[in-house]
């Protein structure tokens, strides 16, 4: 039984009579309500299904229903929202706010109890009036979970049989085809699979359901599929190390990869996605903050969070996390910090097993502390500066990657450089057809530019974070003799 029934059962029983509920899917939300509250164990409910269309433009029907009903009647009332709350105009049904209000006593009394069950595509503070929010209990539907895209497929498959073209696909297929369709809306799923067998002229092909699933993520607000190919990634041995065998542990919850900008840890990131089959999911937060009205940034947020929880088995990637984090300066930013505690939260509670988070951070003194508390990450890495050793290399990598003259510069010439930096060097000789020596003159390195903020990280990396390379060990010179 769906999560979503078995929430409702318990509030029914419990007394509760007032309910919210938000999707995207509703066809699929109102048949799961409906099934939800014919199967209570006790009370014999029923449910009334009510929408705008059948009512022949009179929303005042619902509390009429209500009203008239017997003992025991849910009534599930598709978009009433625009009846209670006029946002257009900024006006409050004022008939409809006191009648829910008024009724809250009788319908949650045993020998009276109804329910009103609202569905719609808004969000909850946009959707119900300020005085009635305390009233209403939100029930969350999340999209559809492995069992039911079985079913979904299996429905397809079952209509492709009738023709000699289409191939059965076998056990793990199957396995591969689920996966694949995580994340994707019931109608989304069918489609998908639908697609597959035309597009393979009569199979199922999980990569061509992946691709349109990651068409449909990245039509959700704020995320990305993201598509690397990174090779072996110079340094960080010890962030890599740990990346290698965390990512597989479903009980893993990821890292928190800090340091000044350029040393890589966007790289990393990329790199750590090519170390598992899981899909990479790059969370822009700066694209859930909506358009500055009011829950909208909430609401995105929200969707987000769901398509990443039914997914699961991912690796997610936040890019300079504390950039879009509201501080303790925009502690009055109300809806920013709503918005973000669905996150925080997300982070430590409702995180599913198999996602593994990676975020970096270039100011630590801008992320507020409890995102850097123990439990929303595994480990917190340190990403210095380059050793000399690892200069080296990346060196030699980006002058053979540009086919650059490298002759007149050395790692001596590299003093406090970062990779961001040494490529940089290297692109440009190559672009002016010069050697890299001369074309190191246009790079200030931000060890100069960022001298004092890169001193403060390194004080603050100092027994809170884990260096992510392996400390240099100084070479002696071997033992002379005078003889």
């Amino acid at each position: 039984m769906s999560e979503i029934k078995i929430n409702l059962q318990k509030a029914l029983r419990a007394g509760y009579t007032f309910f919210y509920c938000q999707t995207f899917e509703m066809d699929r939300t109102v048949s799961t309500i409906i099934e939800g509250v014919k199967t209570v164990e006790k009370g014999d409910w029923k449910p009334v299904l009510w929408d705008f269309e059948d009512s022949k433009g009179d929303p005042n029907q619902v509390m009429e229903m209500l009203s008239d009903s017997n003992p025991y009647t849910a009534v599930i009332a598709k978009n009433y929202n625009w009846f209670i709350e006029f946002s257009d105009v900024g006006e409050k049904n004022y008939e409809a706010v006191q009648f829910i209000q008024n009724r809250f006593e009788e319908f949650s009394a045993r020998e009276s109890r109804k329910a009103l069950i609202i569905v719609s595509d808004v969000d909850f503070n946009i959707a119900i009036p300020a005085p009635l929010r305390k009233e209403f209990i939100t029930l969350d539907f999340p999209l559809p979970d492995r069992a039911e895209i079985k079913d979904i497929l299996q429905s397809i498959v079952e209509a492709a049989s009738a023709s000699d073209k289409f191939k059965k696909p076998t056990k793990a297929q199957t396995e591969e085809l689920i996966e694949a369709a995580l994340g994707l809306t019931k109608r989304g799923c069918a489609n998908a699979f639908a697609y597959s067998i035309i597009d393979t002229g009569g199979q199922l092909n999980s990569q061509v359901v992946a691709a349109m699933r990651s068409a449909e993520i990245n039509e959700t607000s704020g995320l990305t599929v993201g598509n690397y190919d990174v090779g072996e990634l110079l340094g960080y041995d010890v962030a890599k190390e740990f990346i290698r065998k965390a990512i597989p542990n479903p009980d893993s919850r990821g890292v928190l990869l800090l340091g000044p900008p350029g040393v890589g840890k966007t790289q990393l990131a990329k790199w750590a996605s090519t170390q598992s089959s899981k899909i990479m999911i790059e969370f822009e937060l700066a694209g859930v903050q909506g358009q500055g009205l009011y829950g909208q940034a909430e609401s995105e947020m929200r969707n987000a969070i769901a398509v990443i929880k039914s997914i699961s088995n991912c690796v997610l990637f936040i890019d300079e996390i504390e950039k879009a984090i509201p501080g303790k300066a925009a502690s009055n930013d109300t809806t920013g910090t709503r918005s973000f505690s669905q996150l925080l939260k997300f982070l430590s509670d409702s995180r599913p097993q198999g996602c593994f988070v990676i975020a970096t951070c270039n100011d630590i003194s801008k992320l507020p502390p409890e995102w850097v508390r123990s439990e929303r990450f595994d480990v917190i890495f340190f990403a210095d500066l380059p050793s000399d050793d690892e200069k080296k290399s990346i060196y030699s990598y980006y002058a053979t990657k540009y086919n650059v003259d490298d002759r007149d510069f050395g790692v001596e010439k590299m003093k406090d450089w970062t990779g961001a930096e040494i490529k940089t060097a290297c692109r440009l000789a190559k672009v002016m057809d010069t050697t890299v020596g001369n074309a190191s003159s246009f790079v200030v390195p931000i060890a100069k530019t960022m001298k004092d903020d890169i001193t403060y990280l390194r004080e603050w990396a100092k027994g809170r974070s884990i260096p992510a390379s392996r400390p240099v060990t100084k070479r002696v010179a071997p033992r002379q003799l005078d003889v």
